[in-house]
This record gives structure tokens, C-alpha cells and sequence, in this order.
């Protein structure tokens, strides 16, 4: 019986961990105790596990995750012996390092066997070598194909290393921001396969150095741009210099920019309180949502709760008394024609962030909402830009395809079929890029 209890124990604290309610562990575990069978139990641990399965073995090739993959799988097994899926999964995990190294070595072999291959052929033999010895160093075949393959190895990587010195080049010069996000998304991918292959890699660190700060002094110069186009209290403009800015920064890095946070979070702290000044509450609420989301501190709290309460765009009605001789009220109704040229803006915004899928959406949601033919006609504009900019995309994610960047060119066609489902060419493409990606991470 002790042991029964303790799985029933170690099954509820997997399940805890899952959900993370906000309250205390105690709360926690009598809801679940008293509203979940076992069966749901089981279910919620799988589905984690499985998420652990795919992002950390599958996505990320971490050998050392597989006790702590399995221990989900165990846990759910624990509270349904009868999970299907569970024991499968427990067994893909149990045999993932083994099957995962002979997928690698068959892929390299195959490559090393082929006679006149390509780059990225070299280059996915290289990295299959490398994955290999991750999970197995004392393997014979492969660390013989690792000594036969040295030559090649060099090569792959002076090649990628001359690229990148060229692209460094090539972002110093570059005039337009177009130009410079562009060869920046090429310096990111060959960055990446350098990494991939030599982490510690010293001429790749360098110019990685130096691209950064050059494109830091270029990200500092817009973020004070738009610092005095915020003093002008032209909020557009300081919008659109902060958007350039973001987008440069963030094609190298995850991290935020200390001085270009606090530049977004005055942007649209100001920009909440003048539009609260001016009774439009809804555009208002917009940017004080983006300004918590840089940082949240009292002030913006507060205005943010003043918002709330603002009744600008909202009317109330009073019908006449009931029979009951109580008052009804209708309930408010959001005047989304008022409130049309601020949602523009926003659209406008938003298009400029590359954040196409957003803007789409943005119209489809408001367009039904509108009561005015000119303004559904205003608001239509946009699906036009939002359409071109799509046709640019495609014509973008054709050329990264074939320049083998398959992650951006995967990126690009997922955005366009989330807009237009039935563009087939697009599709296609999509699925050949998911292809390539899969083969090149030993997925296939």
C-alpha cells in the first residue's frame, strides 16, 4: 500500500507542476485529488511529457533530457496504467538515443559515399558526424568517418566563415533598412551553422563582435530618433523610428535593448496619456497594454485602471421602467466607427512590424463590427497592403529557399498559407522547406 500511495504522490506533484495554479500547493493538489480521475490526470502529464519529447529531443537533440522525458511518461502511466499513448511514447524515449545515433550515422555515411555534393550536403554530413559523437564518442564508425571527413570539415567551415566576412561588408554599406535586415537574416543563418559546427569557433566570434556593434550604434541611433520625435509628441513617427529599431536589434539578438526599452515604454506611456487626455479610451488601452509589456510599474498601472473606467467611446441607454418597476440598462455598445482612424493606426503599425498575420486578423475581426460603407472601405485598404506585402513575402521566402535558408524561407510560407490557406504554390513550398529542415536535423 506504501508504494501505491507514494505513485499516487509523485503523479500528483507532476500534475501540480503542470497546471501551476496561483494558489497554494494544498488547493492545488485537494482540486485535483477531488475533480480530476485518474484518467485526466494521466492525460495532463502526457501531454507535457510529450511536449519535453518533441522541443528537447526531438527540436534540440539533448540527450541528458531523456530521464526527465521519461519521468513523465512513467507518471502518467502511474495514475493510467492503460495510456495508450503513454507507453508508446515510453518506449520511443527508452529507445530514442540509440535510434537517433543510428539515423546519424546512416546519413553521414550515405553522404560521405556520395560523389560530388554540394555545400549543404557538406554540411549536413558534418553536422550528422557531430551529432553522432554527442551520443556516442566511443563509437568506431564514427569517429573513423570523423578522421576521414577532417578535410571537408575545414572547408565547410572557411567557406562560411569568408561568407560572413563579406556579409559584415555588406551590412556597413548597406542604405536602406530593407537591405540591412536582409543581410543581417543571411549573417544570423551562417552564424548559426558555424555554431552549429564549432561553437567556440574564434574568427566567427569576431565578426560577430563586430556586426553587433555595429548594429547596436545603428539601433541607438534610432532609438534617440525616436526619443526626440516623442518630445515633439509625434507619436507616429517616434513609432515607426522605435519599429526599425526593434527589427534590427532583434535579428541578432533575444535580449532587449536597456536603452531601447525605456524608450518604447515612454513612447507608449505618453502616448496612452495624451489619448486619454483626449477621451479615446480604446486606443488608449492599446498602448498602455504595449507599455506594461516593457515594464510594469505603478504609474502605468494606475493609468491603466483610469482607462478602464473611461466611458469615451462607450454609451449607456436606459429602457423604461419594467413591469417590475425596476430600470433596465442596455448593455453598452462599443462605437467601432469612432473609433476606426486610431484602429488604422494601429494596422499601420503593425504592417510596418512584419507582423502580417496580426494585421489580417485586425481587419477581419473590425470589418464586421463597422456600420458605415466608408469606413468598411477605409478598412478594406489595408487587406490591398497587407496582399502586396504577402507577394513580396513570397517572392522573399522563394529567393531564401534557394539560397538554402530554409528556416527563413519556412517562416515566410507559413505566414502567407495562415493568410491565404488556398495559396497552393506557397504551401508547397512550406512542406518541401519542413522537409529539408527535418533531413538536416536528423528528423527524417
Amino acid at each position: 500500500m506504501g508504494g501505491v500511495g507514494c505513485y499516487k504522490k509523485s503523479t500528483l506533484i507532476v500534475v501540480v507542476s503542470v497546471l501551476a495554479f496561483s494558489c497554494s500547493t494544498f488547493q492545488t493538489n485537494q482540486f485535483i485529488q477531488n475533480n480530476l480521475s485518474q484518467e485526466e490526470k494521466a492525460e495532463i502529464i502526457f501531454q507535457k511529457g510529450l511536449q519535453l519529447y518533441n522541443t528537447r529531443l526531438v527540436e534540440q537533440n539533448d540527450i541528458t533530457a531523456i530521464p526527465e522525458v521519461r519521468s513523465y511518461f512513467v507518471a502518467a502511466l502511474r495514475a493510467d496504467p492503460e495510456h495508450l499513448k503513454a507507453q508508446e511514447y515510453l518506449i520511443k524515449t527508452d529507445t530514442f538515443k540509440t535510434k537517433r545515433f543510428e539515423e546519424y550515422l546512416a546519413r553521414a555515411k550515405a553522404l560521405y559515399e556520395k560523389n560530388n555534393r554540394t555545400d549543404i550536403e557538406d554540411y549536413e554530413m558534418i553536422v550528422a558526424i557531430k551529432h553522432a559523437q554527442e551520443i556516442d564518442s566511443s563509437n568506431n564508425d564514427i569517429n573513423k568517418l570523423r578522421s576521414d571527413t577532417g578535410d571537408v570539415r575545414k572547408q565547410v567551415l572557411q567557406r562560411r566563415i569568408q561568407h560572413l566576412t563579406e556579409l559584415e561588408q555588406a551590412i556597413r554599406k548597406s542604405k536602406t533598412k530593407i537591405e540591412l535586415h536582409k543581410q543581417l537574416g543571411v549573417a544570423v543563418r551562417i552564424m548559426k551553422e558555424i555554431t552549429t559546427i564549432d561553437a567556440s569557433n574564434k574568427d566567427a566570434l569576431t565578426i560577430r563582435k563586430s556586426i553587433d556593434g555595429y548594429v547596436t550604434s545603428v539601433v541607438l541611433a534610432d532609438t534617440n530618433d525616436a526619443t526626440n520625435k516623442l518630445k515633439q509628441k509625434k507619436y507616429q513617427d517616434a513609432e515607426l523610428a522605435l519599429i526599425n529599431a526593434e527589427k534590427t536589434y532583434g535579428a541578432l539578438q533575444k535580449t532587449p535593448l536597456p536603452e531601447l526599452s525605456k524608450t518604447k515604454y515612454q513612447l507608449y506611456f505618453s502616448w496612452a496619456e495624451s489619448l486619454y487626455a483626449e477621451k479615446k479610451y480604446q486606443a488608449a488601452e492599446v498602448r498602455i497594454n504595449t507599455a506594461l509589456q516593457v515594464e510594469k510599474n505603478p504609474e502605468a498601472v494606475e493609468l491603466k485602471n483610469k482607462i478602464a473606467k473611461g466611458t469615451g467611446t462607450v454609451t449607456t441607454t436606459t429602457t423604461k421602467p419594467a413591469a417590475s418597476g425596476k430600470t433596465k440598462t442596455a448593455v453598452p455598445q462599443r462605437d467601432y466607427d469612432a473609433e476606426l482612424p486610431d484602429l488604422l493606426v494601429i494596422i499601420d503599425a503593425t504592417i510596418e512590424k512584419g507582423n502580417l498575420v496580426k494585421a489580417w486578423d485586425l481587419v477581419n475581426t473590425n470589418m464586421i463590427q463597422l456600420k458605415m460603407q466608408s469606413n468598411k472601405t477605409k478598412l478594406a485598404s489595408r487587406k490591398t497592403v497587407i496582399l502586396e506585402k504577402v507577394k513580396e513575402l513570397y517572392e522573399d521566402s522563394v529567393v531564401a529557399f534557394n539560397s538554402e535558408d530554409y528556416e527563413t524561407a519556412r517562416d515566410g510560407f507559413r505566414t502567407i498559407v495562415r493568410i491565404n490557406p488556398g495559396y497552393e504554390q506557397a504551401q508547397a513550398y512550406l512542406d518541401r522547406a519542413n522537409t529539408k529542415l527535418r533531413v538536416l536535423s536528423g528528423n527524417d
